[in-house]
């Protein structure tokens, strides 16, 4: 226990060699890059394992968005074979990639039990993936004057704001295996991993994002009993209003909307599932800014 304790405590630095590695080699490569020549868009909720999205993600033009940003905001898919898979397909399409994980990558499946003891060691191996693809999950440039920033996120059960307590009944994310409480250190655990990132300077237009909710007044099926404990977390609003972000991308909700508070404009854009969606509704990206 003590040893995974030290290894937990170690992550939430960045000082590993791989951290190190990966934030010298990303974060430079587009700080000279002339304004005007990036697009930037977002999706979330892909859900590649199903069959109808993944042909979706295909059916991407494969030369319209080669100067371009794409931004992931989690619930990629479940497994991280298949999180690989639509990375790698992805990348292909897009000049730059970034990505956060959901509930759905962060769920241990029946195949991984043996390969991943808990979900933090999910986490290590889909970065670790992410290196391999040049997948961006740190900050980064993409051009003069625009960074993108990624944060790591979970819920929490104060989002609930009439009854912000765990609910002992409730088996929400029941795949998700911590090494620590998952009603109350989860959430803080994760939003940890980004202070690092909070704490250096970006200039020009920050556009952040997460996967989960980062406030009260964002829409979400509320006819669910206590689904409010279970879809944000207000932690990531003060981490990307602390950044200075203009926009903030999120997910997991599977609500497409845009709409400004407080200075800030909030975004999602999901592909979610066919049943989301009225028959005709066609499912496309969403542009946050075109140089």
């Amino acid at each position: 226990r003590k040893g995974r304790n030290a290894c937990l405590q170690e992550m939430l630095l960045w000082k590993s060699a791989s951290a190190n590695a990966r934030f010298q080699s990303r974060f430079f490569i587009d700080l000279r890059r002339p304004r005007n020549t990036t697009r930037v868009f977002a999706l979330s909720d892909i859900h590649f394992d199903h069959r109808e999205n993944e042909d979706w993600v295909h059916t991407i033009d494969d030369s319209a968005f080669q100067e371009d940003v794409l931004i992931v905001a989690g619930n990629v898919a479940d497994s991280k074979v298949a999180v690989g898979r639509c990375l790698t397909t992805l990348k292909q399409k897009f000049r730059r990639v970034f990505y956060t994980v959901g509930n759905h990558e962060m769920s241990v499946t029946h195949a991984e039990h043996a390969r991943y003891p808990d979900s933090i060691a999910k986490l290590h191996a889909i970065i670790a993936e992410c290196d391999e693809l040049g997948v961006d999950i740190f900050p980064a440039p993409v051009c003069e004057g625009l960074t993108i920033l990624p944060l790591v996120s979970w819920y929490s059960a104060e989002f609930d704001e009439n009854d912000p307590f765990p609910d002992p009944n409730a088996s929400y994310d029941k795949h998700c295996k911590w090494p620590m409480d998952a009603d109350l250190q989860a959430w803080k655990y994760m939003a940890k991993l980004n202070e690092m990132f909070l704490a250096k300077p970006y200039y020009g237009t920050v556009i952040s994002f997460s996967h989960f909710l980062p406030r009260r007044d964002l829409p979400f099926d509320r006819s669910k009993k206590n689904s409010a404990k279970s879809v944000g977390c207000e932690m990531i609003d003060e981490q990307a209003r602390a950044a200075g972000s203009k926009i903030h991308v999120y997910g997991h909700s599977r609500t497409k909307h845009g709409q400004v508070h407080a200075g800030v404009r909030y975004a999602n854009m999901p592909l979610g599932f066919e049943t989301d969606w009225p028959k005709d509704h066609e499912r496309r990206l969403m542009q946050l800014f075109d140089g």
